[in-house]
């Protein structure tokens, strides 16, 4: 994507997928390299001599990232309006940030992107992640933490743990709808007690979110891809959308000059 800048705010870093990702498939993560050229005069004639060495420093995230982005290349889709079975996203959009409720003691993190595609149709990217990879004053937003849990999060634990290659609770046919549907459920829902407030419109009244970043670049391993019929699944009009994509975030970034990271204290919540 290349348009933040040279100063940006990482909200999300996963050095763990973005080293594993670099390993598999031979991309350059080291320090950089230094070039020294020294020349001198002796009585043989001029004598140029070439020193390389790892006093250029380590790479920044930005740097480690963009060389993610430029091996994957035209594989990470922007614009999800293409058939299903993308393997990388990315985009730069309004994220809401909450915490993902699981069987772990500790909760996770959940990223959910809605944005439309070239078509015009609804897209719902669901990220879920690690709370260490998130800052401090992320970690430590004020969170509603009441209502409801889902009873699918153990599943979709399951399947990312796996990256995506198995899970046995969705192990039937058109499993996959039905994860993303769950999947959906949590992102729009989740802690939601009251019906006015679990209509999917105002996600700052579900459980658990912790706040939103209103322009934020984000680039993503998928690992489900799945358009579904609105119809089908009785989805209200707040929740209406043609495809889910379930996957894990590299990174999430915003530049400094872009709108901060709102936690959820900090919104002007109506009354009910």
């Amino acid at each position: 994507m290349g348009e933040l800048g040279e100063v940006t705010e990482y909200l999300y870093w996963s050095e763990r997928r973005v080293s594993r990702l670099a390993r598999e498939n031979g991309i350059g993560q080291a320090a950089r390299r230094s070039l020294a050229v020294k020349a001198d005069v002796g009585v043989a004639g001029p004598h140029i001599q070439v020193e390389s060495g790892n006093r250029g420093g380590e790479l920044t995230l930005n740097e480690k990232a963009d060389r993610i982005e430029a091996a994957v290349g035209r594989r990470a889709m922007e614009d999800i309006a293409g058939p299903p079975g993308v393997q990388f996203a990315k985009g730069r959009t309004g994220v809401s940030v909450s915490q993902f409720v699981g069987a772990e003691e500790r909760p996770g993190m959940m990223f959910h992107i809605r944005t439309p595609n070239s078509a015009g149709r609804l897209v719902d990217v669901i990220l879920f992640g690690s709370m260490d990879n998130v800052p401090e004053y992320v970690q430590k937003a004020d969170v509603l933490e009441d209502g409801w849990t889902s009873s699918s999060a153990p599943f979709i634990e399951e399947f990312l743990a796996s990256n995506g290659e198995r899970c046995d609770c969705y192990d039937f046919p058109d499993g996959a709808s039905y994860m993303a549907v769950d999947a959906l459920q949590i992102a729009l829902h989740q802690g939601s007690t009251t019906p006015q407030l679990g209509s999917g419109t105002v996600l700052e009244h579900r459980g658990y979110t912790l706040g939103r970043a209103g322009d934020a670049e984000w680039f993503a391993r998928i690992y489900l891809d799945v358009e579904i019929d609105p119809d089908r699944w009785d989805l209200t009009a707040a929740e209406r959308t043609e495809r889910v994509l379930i996957g894990a975030p590299l990174w999430i970034r915003r530049p400094l000059g872009a709108p901060a990271f709102q936690p959820r204290r900090a919104w002007r919540l109506p009354r009910w």
